[in-house]
């Protein structure tokens, strides 16, 4: 590829990505620009979404953890070492990595969730 193909390229991915952001009701921006997965804003949340936020974080992990058993399970039923795959290694540590950063989040979720005060009231930028 030459790299004029690659910028402009590049070029038309922002040019995308700002017109999906001027036009807010299109059905793809909405999708696109939709929040996902746990909230990590910890500024933002009371004790009750820093408890139910780590929860999620805590799923996420089981699943992932269910993922490598099971790859690793299928793995020794066919006789074949994931591992020793390089696609299976690349998916291995991608969820292994995953699994780590899902149960970290979920413990400083918890832990702050335990610190926080029940009367604790968000900053007015949080609404």
């Amino acid at each position: 590829m030459s790299h004029g193909l690659i910028v402009a390229a590049k070029l038309g991915l922002v040019a995308f990505v700002v017109l999906l952001g001027v036009n807010p009701r299109w059905p793809l921006s909405r999708f696109m620009f939709k929040s996902r997965g746990p909230r990590s804003d910890v500024v933002c949340l009371t004790r009750r979404q820093l408890f139910a936020e780590g929860t999620k974080f805590f799923y996420l992990a089981l699943l992932c953890f269910v993922v490598l058993w099971a790859g690793f399970s299928v793995g020794d039923a066919v006789g074949k070492d994931l591992t020793e795959i390089p696609v299976g290694m690349a998916i291995t540590f991608i969820v292994s990595i995953l699994l780590g950063m899902f149960v970290l989040g979920g413990v400083y979720m918890v832990v702050r969730g335990l610190f926080r005060s029940p009367r604790y009231v968000p900053p007015p930028h949080c609404r």
